[in-house]
């Protein structure tokens, strides 16, 4: 190569030539500019960017820096034995090749004069290590790679649990409409289906937000708490969400309905929320700076936190979610719809419970728990006959021999036969139309009672008193 004696920078070495160093190393980088820092500061002083350069690679390369350090005493010892003539042709090669591959910010041209370093270099200083110990300490108290551990296993966890669900990551039946054209899946999994896939239904058994997110899901789990009778909390939540996506000219009147139907005291379908939550959202909903679009965010997250712990676990377990779980194995022999009415009308009647009997008689249902129990009270014995008939003015009094005994005065227009009075028990309100009962006279004091009856001719019109 033949230049002019004149030329700034001319590259000669063949260890500068472009094709023997196509990537430049940052650890000789810093070598350079190591080694430009132990000459003279006015001659060979970094600008700007090299000792931001500089800064960097102190950081990133501190674990080497002593060889760096060396490196750079032993090249410049080297560079001092050369004469002045070669000194000035490397310092130019050298400083031309590394404005090539370092050149700093966009607008730099190689025909501008140095920048000299006006503020010193950044070196460690005392209270620079005192702040790395105590940034240490803190690592070590607060330990963020536990952190950091607790959270790639959750993410991990949740990976493998919705990879079965992910049509990327597992072939699903029929195949994926993304890769195949084929709309078969959509069709299977829309909102307004008759039988839900399998894969659909065993994805409510995830979490409930999955739940409540398929619209089938929502109908599904609305038919459970209307079973027990507790689906006004899945309502309000509905009716919440309906709410933050509304036009705002619907907002006023949305959020009032919502504040009659669920919340106001009185309403029709009152949600289970403490007084706390109660307060708090009436204060956030009269309160002019805040909007109604969010106003019953408090109440909305209490509601959801009880149905995820209380209501879907028990939704898990109940009859109808397997029932669904099993219509939808048996592939479309059953509409899903029809399993719900089943199910939800054996969980209502299996739910009813008997009729009890009074634990303290009063005075004026002492005669009507003997016709609803079916049966004779405790305290009389009737005569037990094939038919039995029960006159106007039959009176029951007690033994000769003393004690308390109960008296009591009834008319019954008809014959009851023994093997009807069950019968008279379940149906309640005929017979007590057709019953006159006056108040039961207790007499005498806390013995066993026992009675006799007399049975007199249906037709005399009158009734045979026995004396004491």
């Amino acid at each position: 190569m033949s230049v002019e004696d004149g030329t700034l920078y001319r590259i000669q070495l063949p260890y500068f030539w472009p094709s023997h160093a196509q990537q430049a190393d940052n650890v000789e980088y810093a070598i350079y500019l190591s080694k430009r820092l132990l000459r003279n500061e006015l001659k060979h002083g970094l600008d700007e960017e090299e000792a931001d350069a500089y800064n960097r690679s102190f950081e990133l390369l501190s674990h080497m820096w002593t060889f760096i350090s060396a490196q750079a005493e032993l090249q410049l010892k080297a560079l001092k034995e050369r004469k002045k003539a070669e000194k000035v042709v490397f310092d130019t090669e050298e400083r031309a090749f590394w404005r090539t591959r370092r050149p700093g910010h966009s607008n730099m041209v190689f025909e501008e004069g140095l920048q000299k370093l006006d503020r010193k270099i950044r070196r460690p200083t005392i209270s620079h290590l005192h702040t790395t110990i105590e940034r240490l300490r803190l690592a070590l108290k607060t330990k963020p790679w536990l952190k950091m551990l607790k959270a790639s296993e959750i993410m991990t966890n949740w990976t493998e649990q919705f990879a079965e669900y992910d049509p990327f990551l597992s072939s699903p039946l029929p195949s994926n409409p993304w890769i195949s054209d084929d709309s078969t899946l959509w069709v299977l999994n829309a909102d307004n289906v008759e039988v839900p896939t399998e894969r659909r239904v065993k994805r409510w058994g995830l979490s409930v937000i999955e739940l409540v997110r398929d619209p089938i899901g929502r109908q599904v789990l609305e038919s459970f708490l209307d079973s027990e009778f507790s689906s006004e909390n899945l309502r309000f939540w509905m009716s919440i969400q309906d709410l933050k996506y509304s036009a705002n000219s619907q907002i006023e009147t949305k959020a009032q309905l919502i504040l009659d139907e669920y919340l106001a005291a009185g309403s029709p379908c009152q949600v289970n929320v403490d007084s706390r939550t109660l307060d708090e959202t009436l204060k956030c909903i009269n309160e002019s700076h805040t909007s109604r679009r969010f106003a019953f965010s408090l109440a909305e997250e209490h509601v959801f936190t009880l149905m995820s712990k209380d209501s879907y676990p028990r939704f898990l377990r109940s009859p109808i979610y397997k029932g669904v779980l099993d219509a939808a194995k048996a592939k479309g022999k059953k509409r899903i719809f029809d399993v719900i009415k089943e199910l939800s009308n054996v969980s209502v009647s299996t739910k009813r419970t008997p009729i009890q009997k009074h634990h303290k008689m009063s005075r004026s249902s002492a005669c009507v728990d003997v016709i609803e129990g079916g049966g004779i009270p405790i305290t009389s014995s009737l005569t037990t006959q094939s038919h039995q008939t029960l006159n106007t003015g039959t009176t029951i009094s007690p033994p000769p021999g003393g004690g308390g005994g109960l008296t009591t005065s009834s008319t019954i227009s008809k014959q009851i036969s023994s093997d009807s009075l069950p019968i008279i028990a379940a149906s309640r309100s005929p017979v007590s139309s057709s019953l006159n009962l006056s108040p039961p006279i207790i007499a005498g004091g806390g013995g066993t009672t026992s009675s006799t009856t007399t049975n007199t001719s249906d037709t005399s019109g009158t009734s045979n008193k026995e004396g004491k």
